[in-house]
């Protein structure tokens, strides 16, 4: 009898630390499966809806081809400029590279484009952020470097950051298409 309650003790103990460690899991679980009852029975103005919103979720609507004249259009919160980040040791941009930029450039006429080496991202962080220029100079990864800098460039001036290794920058004239129609909501 003793042994069997022994068993019955391991077994509870063990139960109780699975479900201890996964219990992340189990509630991330329970909300997927109560998610259905939640948007069925629930307030369908949590729902995004073409009629109401004036937005279509799936571009369709929305030309893929930027038109040049709404480019500077002070209605949209971003402000048309492309900052290209481009931090190493290479000084020359791989001819791959290159020719995303022109097409990005060609795909987005009206845009601006900054490009961001070295030595410029260094002289504005040290200008705009010298609190954060120690850490900044202190990274042992370029990567690491690019990534604070986007966030800085984009804090600064606005727009939209393109580390040259995404290759080709599509897509981003459906957002500034929809600006107006969403700021109006």
């Amino acid at each position: 009898m003793y042994v069997w309650r022994s068993r019955r003790t391991r077994l509870l103990v063990c139960t109780f630390c699975l479900l201890f460690l996964i219990r992340r899991h189990l509630r991330a679980g329970v909300s997927l499966v109560l998610m259905p009852l939640i948007f069925t029975f629930g307030d369908s103005s949590m729902r995004l809806s073409s009629e109401r919103d004036h937005f279509d979720v799936t571009f369709a609507n929305y030309s893929s081809i930027p038109d040049p004249a709404t480019a500077h259009d002070p209605s949209y919160p971003v402000p048309p400029i492309i900052h290209n980040i481009f931090l190493g040791p290479r000084r020359k941009l791989p001819p791959a590279w290159e020719v995303a930029g022109e097409a990005c450039r060609q795909y987005h006429p009206g845009f601006t484009f900054e490009f961001w080496d070295d030595e410029r991202a260094e002289e504005f962080v040290q200008r705009e952020y010298p609190n954060i220029w120690p850490t900044w100079n202190g990274y042992r990864y370029h990567i690491q470097r690019a990534d604070s800098l986007r966030y800085m460039i984009l804090h600064h001036y606005g727009g939209k950051a393109s580390v040259f290794c995404h290759g080709f920058c599509a897509g981003w004239i459906p957002t500034y298409s929809c600006w107006p129609r969403l700021n109006s909501c």
